[in-house]
């Protein structure tokens, strides 16, 4: 269940909560914690009403406001009271953020780093969705994750045979419950049916991304057939946005919805049905237009599954004292009964019908069995359904478990190197070498005359080298005295510093930061 309110304390600045911001209403007045509330943190601010806020601020000791999200218009909000208003960020650093993000398409690839290239294959569960095969020159990855076999979506279908093709596979984020899609979907439009008929509404939260596309014209051509002709509200600050979109991209949808395109015609008949005024779309409950429209009995759609955010707390509100009203919630991943926890007590007809079009675990033993993978990384969840797989199956799995670090076996350019022995000399802390790299059976080993090697024969000094540490940002390093000397440790690297030497000890080389090691390196040189 997600969190309504977490209270923490911390020993300087005493007691302090984090509330979800729409939430507020349901939970407020705060002075009913007894306890001195020193620092509130918002994370929503555009949920903030007008009767939440005085309730907010009446909580006397709270000193501190701070916001996860940037707005001008907090100088004026908070005019007539005393309180001292902090940002997380600014508009500035949360655009730059934004600014990283580099758009790719289906097919597209990218050079990552070295020889290491990454490309974005369909996955078929929603617009735009994607698995991601990696290679590196001799061996693919493919990490798989929300995936939908081939149905009658919108989505371009799932890239099976590129996938089952990989050396590879990492398998994640799979549908567990055992429900067929089909069979979640003839009973949603079975309750809807009957809310509609016995004049009730109808409430579903449901992300404005993937299923909803399908659903909205699924659910209006069955109340058509069915004679009925109630309206559709879709509801969310990016609803317009979305569904726009959805016909914009018609080249990540599937050939039929694809085609329509040059036809010419949309490849979603959205715009058919909002100009019918079968479908309607707004930016919030609050919005004027949706009053002056709003009838009964209606659908209406909008964001958030969990019930804590957004404009569904608003409609759970209007709708839960009636009977004749329906909630159905189809998320798998949320118990619809605990999020209603707080709107206690609930009169309206309550359902939880899962439509989940994820691989289940009988299509994932079918795809691991043709794929040609050698190494295969399953969740522990599909472990039971491979409990019947052939032994040339099983030997290639291994089951992922929470908080474990794997090892994925891929060929490399990157150079592990051996120096030869007569090359180390143990009363130098850093020096240079000049000699031969030779390359058999795949090892490599770096030889040479140990005459050439030249290197710093003194021990930096401890203080100088924290210093200089400083210097160059580094302010994490722990300092410790231990029987050999002095140790420094930096980011899992461990310097030892001893009258003669100074010694590096490295994690495993995949987990070493080279950068940071040439920096430590410099230091130490500096500090001689």
């Amino acid at each position: 269940m997600c969190l309504t309110a977490l209270l923490y304390r911390t020993s300087q600045r005493g007691w302090g909560i984090l509330v979800p911001f729409t939430a507020l209403n349901l939970f407020l007045p705060l002075p009913s914690l007894n306890t001195s509330i020193k620092l509130l943190s918002i994370n929503n601010l555009k949920a903030l009403t007008t009767s939440a806020l005085p309730s907010i601020l009446s909580t006397k000791h709270t000193t501190t406001l701070l916001f996860t999200t940037f707005s001008s218009h907090l100088t004026s909000l908070f005019s007539c009271y005393s309180y001292e208003a902090h940002f997380m960020c600014t508009e500035e650093e949360a655009r730059r953020c934004f600014d990283k993000i580099m758009p790719v398409s289906h097919g597209e690839k990218l050079q990552l780093v070295d020889n290491l290239e990454a490309e974005a294959v369909p996955s078929g569960y929603a617009l735009g969705s994607c698995n991601w095969l990696l290679r590196d020159g001799m061996t693919t990855t493919c990490y798989l994750s929300r995936s939908a076999k081939k149905g009658r979506r919108h989505p371009m279908p799932w890239a099976r045979s590129a996938c089952a093709a990989a050396d590879v596979l990492i398998v994640n984020n799979i549908s567990t419950h055992g429900y067929a899609p089909s069979e979640g979907m003839n009973k949603l439009l079975d309750a809807i049916s009957t809310t509609i008929l016995q004049d009730g509404c109808v409430l579903l939260p449901l992300h404005l991304n993937g299923l909803v596309f399908d659903l909205v014209e699924v659910i209006l051509l069955h109340l058509n057939q069915a004679g009925q002709d109630p309206p559709i509200y879709v509801i969310g600050p990016h609803a317009k946005a979305a569904f726009a979109f959805a016909n914009i991209y018609s080249n990540w949808l599937e050939k039929a919805k694809r085609n329509r395109v040059y036809e010419p015609h949309w490849p979603f008949n959205h715009e058919d049905l909002e100009k019918e005024e079968k479908l309607r779309m707004f930016s919030s409950a609050s919005d004027p237009a949706l009053a002056d429209c709003f009838r009964k009995p209606c659908i209406v759609i909008t964001e958030d599954v969990t019930l804590r955010s957004g404009d569904i707390v608003h409609f759970v509100q209007l709708f839960k004292d009636s009977p004749l009203n329906t909630l159905i919630a189809t998320d798998p991943d949320f118990d619809i009964r605990a999020m209603l926890r707080p709107y206690q007590p609930v009169a309206m007809t309550v359902l939880q019908v899962v439509i989940d079009p994820r691989l289940d675990g009988k299509t994932c033993h079918s795809f691991l069995t043709d794929s040609r993978a050698h190494h295969i990384f399953t969740p522990l969840a599909l472990d039971h359904h491979l409990h019947q797989a052939p032994p040339t199956l099983k030997n290639k799995v291994t089951t992922l478990v929470k908080g474990h670090s794997y090892k994925i076996p891929l060929h490399s350019s990157t150079i592990s190197a051996e120096l030869q022995s007569s090359l180390y000399k143990p009363d130098q802390a850093t020096y240079a070498v000049e000699g031969q790299l030779n390359l058999h059976n795949h090892e490599y080993l770096v030889s040479g005359d140990a005459g050439n090697v030249a290197g710093l024969a003194q021990a930096p000094d401890i203080n100088v080298l924290m210093s200089v540490l400083a210097s160059y940002g580094i302010y994490d390093a722990v300092y410790s005295r231990e029987s050999l000397g002095h140790v420094v440790t930096v980011g899992g690297i461990r310097i030892e510093l001893t009258p003669k030497e100074t010694t590096f000890r490295l994690p495993d080389a995949d987990q070493v930061d080279q950068d940071m090691l040439n920096m430590l390196q410099t230091c130490v040189q500096l500090s001689s």
